[in-house]
C-alpha cells in the first residue's frame, strides 16, 4: 500500500504539539511543576489539573520549578482522566504522569529527569496484575528487564520440554 503518511492519521510529534492536541500524545503530564522546552513555558503550576504533553525532547527541559511533594505516575490514561476531573492535584501537592500503558522512552527519561532534578519521592498506580507488575519495572528498570524476563520464560520452556523427553517405551498388549 502506498499511502501517504497523512492518510492514516500519522503525525510527528512535533506536528501535534503545534496543533496543541496533547491528547494525541501518549505521555501526559499535570501538576505542581513549571518548565522551559525548546523555548515553550509549560506551566502547569496556574492550572495544575489541566493536562500537557510530555516533551519529546527531554534533553532541551530546563529551568524546572516545583513546589510538589511527590511524583505520581499511573498506568491507564482513564486514571490519569478522573483524577483531572476530580481535581486532585488542588488537594495534593502532587506531580501526575501517565504513559499510558507501557511508558516509552521519553516518558521514562523525562520522570527520571523530575526525579534527580527534584529529588521527589515517586509512587506508581498500577494494575494488581502482571501486565501492571510489568509497567511498574519499565518504569524503574527500564524495557530491558522485559526482554530478560521474556528470556528467562523461553529457557524455562525449553528446559521443561528438555525434562519432558525421557525415554520410556510403551509395550501394550502383552
Amino acid at each position: 500500500m502506498r499511502l501517504a503518511r497523512g492518510c492514516g492519521q500519522v503525525v510527528e510529534a512535533e506536528k501535534a504539539m503545534e496543533d496543541e492536541d496533547y491528547f494525541s500524545l501518549p505521555w501526559l503530564v499535570m501538576g505542581w511543576i513549571r518548565f522551559l522546552e525548546g523555548g515553550r513555558n509549560f506551566d502547569c503550576i496556574n492550572h495544575p489539573n489541566t493536562a500537557y504533553a510530555i516533551p519529546v525532547q527531554v534533553e532541551e527541559v530546563q529551568d524546572i520549578i516545583s513546589v510538589a511533594d511527590y511524583i505520581l505516575v499511573v498506568e491507564k490514561e482513564s486514571v490519569f482522566e478522573r483524577l483531572a476531573n476530580d481535581q486532585f492535584c488542588n488537594t495534593n501537592c502532587c506531580i501526575v504522569i501517565t504513559g499510558r500503558g507501557y511508558p516509552d522512552i521519553p516518558t521514562r527519561r523525562f520522570l527520571r529527569l523530575l526525579i534527580e532534578k527534584l529529588c521527589l519521592p515517586n509512587y506508581c498506580l498500577v494494575d494488581c496484575d502482571p501486565n501492571g507488575f510489568d509497567i511498574l519495572t519499565t518504569y524503574q528498570f527500564g524495557s530491558m528487564v522485559r526482554f530478560i524476563k521474556l528470556l528467562m520464560i523461553l529457557l524455562f520452556i525449553y528446559h521443561t520440554l528438555e525434562q519432558a523427553k525421557q525415554h520410556i517405551y510403551w509395550q501394550l498388549g502383552v
